[in-house]
């Protein structure tokens, strides 16, 4: 013989189970199929075997294994009623191969999943209770004949095999509900009766019984009724904080597209190849080409100057070497061609400026002067001043090109800084402020100062008097948000006037940035403009604590300050315990009756049902029989110590005193003493009492001293007559 030691080790976490009671059958001859396992449940392993909220496992308690039926619910294989006084051992039922169209037992390798259910009361309606074990141990020890027979414990279930439950956790699963109704979290597919005050509901329609969103198809817990499509990149310059999507509805997969405003030129200083929107671009900064090619001298005009206004303070204008050495003056024209009829350039590309002019200053000559020379018509390249063309003004004085602005004497043939041929100008030229080259056109975005991450202009840190060609995109104020209704793709500048679709009712859920979960409304960024008839839900601001007294399932925004406690006590202002605090008494289950009656446990009508005094308590016992002897009219309590009425003379002193008498009937006599037998000489009829003063008479004499009997009349009574 070989002995085999096998331990088998099964933890089984359980972290969700539809939270219905579980069936159970009437006995184990209806889930019999034809093949079964054996597990055994030692008495030495019941102190490992635990049960919420319980010492020991109750007897007669239901234990058994359950497994996954075609619908994806535990059905029982097999169980067993818990003996506590010794072993268990249960069959656990396999697939039965007779019947393939359904499972009806365990199939090989299937894990036992373990229950225990317990009856709620000896009454149907109130159905059990329902524990599952969270974690349960098989270890066994087994030995074997080496010529085979019975093979070893196995893990899960498997035909003719056996295991041995050593320890389990069981924890509450599922409590007894009577709800039928499908729709409730607390359905009970095994009631029977059916009572719906029992059944519970999801909080409102947008979640489920666990308390999160019903429909939450990207399981980022907002409920598909309140997402909001928008840009989510907190970087674009559409970003939307609303936004809980980024897809535009949950119909489409088109993203809502996200901007990030740049410059999209690749010459750029400040190309940005991330950019999708144009914004505006930096370029070297522009320098004046001085060189000069001279044309036709014939057409060539002369500008005398007879003076320069404002010189740094270490320069007059005085015609001199150092003067002439130190300053240049030059006159400056367009690239571009220009026509004097069309009256302005002909092209719009900036393509530079140079130098139409030459300077001369000799210390000799009384003023400075430039030649200005006219464009060959003859050249494919423009070398000069086109006719009627503007000309520029620039002063340079140690390095620094400043403009200036001419003032014509009126001894020049023209009186404006338009160039003509073959003319003469007399000029004062007026230093303005040093060449600062940059967008001159306040209509493009390249004049202000550009905030790309908010699409927004402000004041420009300078302003450039010289234009370098820069002013490249036009300003195109608007909204800038791909859902509103009025987003306008060229849009550059965000004005923040956006017009959004939605509920423009603010007593509505759908106004707010609603949050189901939580029942709480916050506002949204982007407030809609545009009814769309999307108002649904009327907001009701309200207690939503459930275990607050004014707590209704009505209310859909929460105001928990608003909350009351729950004062349990009766609310009956009629009855006996009635509490002015309470606001809950169960439809007056708490309530108790006004009982009047004596609530003095020392009065003789004493009443142990009583609640409220009646001021009726008797403390007084006595005779209550106004006829009897000592009828006492203070008393509130018969005795039945009544005595009935004696009468007689009740005066001790009185002659016919009557000891037993216990009412003078007025009869009582004064004692009259004297002589009480009428046979003495001096009996008084009116004595009633003896005092011993009886006289008698003689024998044979009366009491005045006469023979009674004297028959001769000799005074000789009779019998003392002697013959």
């Amino acid at each position: 013989m070989r002995k085999f030691t096998i331990s088998i080790l099964l933890l089984l976490c359980l972290s969700s189970y539809a939270q219905v009671s579980l069936f159970w059958p009437p006995s184990n001859s209806d889930i019999v199929t034809a093949q079964n396992a054996t597990i055994a449940i030692q008495d030495i392993s019941y102190d490992n075997i635990t049960l919420e909220g319980y010492d020991s496992i109750p007897a007669n308690a239901r234990i058994g294994v359950f497994y996954l039926n075609d619908d994806n619910q535990y059905t029982c294989g097999g169980y067993t009623l818990w003996d506590n006084t010794q072993s268990n051992t249960l069959a656990a039922w396999g697939n039965d191969p007779f019947t393939p169209s359904e499972i009806d037992g365990f199939s090989a390798g299937q894990p036992y999943v373990w229950f225990i259910s317990i009856d709620n009361s000896n009454d149907p309606i109130d159905g059990w209770t329902d524990y599952v074990a969270y974690d349960f141990i098989s270890n066994t020890t087994l030995s074997v004949m080496d010529e085979g027979g019975t093979q070893g414990f196995v893990e899960n279930w498997s035909p003719n095999a056996l295991s041995n439950l050593i320890s389990a956790d069981f924890v509450l699963y599922a409590e007894w509900s009577n709800c039928m109704d499908l729709s409730a979290c607390n359905y009970n597919p095994v009631a029977t009766v059916s009572i719906s005050s029992e059944c519970v509901y999801p909080i409102n329609n947008w979640l489920n019984c666990e308390g999160v969103c019903a429909n939450d198809y990207d399981s980022d817990g907002v409920c598909d009724q309140f997402e909001i499509p928008g840009c989510t990149d907190t970087n674009a310059i559409n970003y939307n904080p609303d936004a809980t999507d980024s897809v535009y509805n949950l119909n489409s997969t088109q993203e809502v597209p996200c901007y990030f405003i740049g410059c999209q030129d690749e010459n750029a200083l400040n190309y940005n190849p991330n950019a999708n929107a144009n914004g505006p671009c930096d370029y070297p900064i522009y320098q004046l080409d001085w060189s000069f090619l001279q044309t036709d001298p014939l057409q060539s005009s002369i500008l005398a100057i007879v003076n320069i206004v404002g010189l740094p303070a270490d320069y007059t204008f005085q015609v001199n070497d150092s003067f002439c050495s130190d300053i240049t003056i030059g006159a400056f024209y367009s690239n571009n061609e220009y026509s004097e009829f069309d009256n302005g350039y002909i092209e719009n590309e900036f393509t530079g400026y140079s130098n139409g002019s030459d300077w001369n200053c000799l210390a000799d000559q009384p003023y400075p002067y430039l030649a200005l020379f006219v464009d060959d018509n003859t050249t494919s390249e423009k070398d000069g001043f086109n006719p009627g063309e503007p000309m520029i003004f620039v002063i340079e004085i140690e390095g620094i090109e400043y403009i200036a602005m001419p003032s014509f004497s009126p001894l020049s043939d023209m009186s404006e800084s338009d160039f003509q041929v073959s003319s003469l100008y007399v000029v004062e030229l007026e230093i303005i402020e040093p060449v600062l080259f940059g967008c001159t056109d306040l209509t493009y975005l390249e004049y202000w100062n550009y905030n790309a991450s908010t699409a927004s202009i402000s004041s420009p840190d300078f302003i450039a008097n010289l234009d370098d060609g820069s002013c490249q995109n036009l300003i195109i104020s608007g909204c800038i948000d791909p859902i509103a209704a009025n987003y306008n793709v060229l849009v550059n500048v965000n004005d923040n006037v956006c017009d959004y679709y939605g509920c423009t009712d603010s007593t509505y859920l759908e106004y707010w940035n609603y949050n189901p979960i939580t029942l709480q409304n916050s506002p949204l960024n982007n407030i809609a403009t545009i009814d769309d008839g999307s108002c649904l839900n009327l907001i009701n601001i309200g207690c939503t604590d459930i275990n607050s007294f004014n707590y209704s399932v009505e209310f859909n925004v929460s105001d928990n300050e608003s909350c009351i406690d729950v004062i349990e006590g009766c609310t009956d202002t009629t009855a006996f315990n009635y509490n002015p605090l309470a606001n809950t008494d169960y439809d007056g289950l708490l309530c108790i009756s006004i009982i009047e009656g004596c609530v003095n446990y020392l009065a003789f009508n004493y009443n142990p049902l009583a609640n409220t005094d009646n001021d009726d308590c008797c403390l007084i016992e006595g005779c209550m029989d106004e006829t009897a002897f000592n009828y006492d009219s203070s008393v509130c309590y018969d005795n039945e110590t009544c005595i009935a009425n004696i009468y007689g003379c009740t005066d001790p002193t009185a002659f016919n005193y009557n000891l037993v008498a216990n009412t003078d009937d007025s009869s009582c006599l004064s004692y009259v003493f004297g002589c009480l037998d009428n046979s003495a000489c001096n009996f008084n009829v009116e004595v009633n009492a003896s005092d011993g003063t009886c006289i008698y008479a003689d024998i044979y004499y009366n009491c005045d001293g006469i023979c009674l009997n004297d028959d001769d009349g000799d005074g000789v009574c009779d019998e003392l007559e002697i013959s």
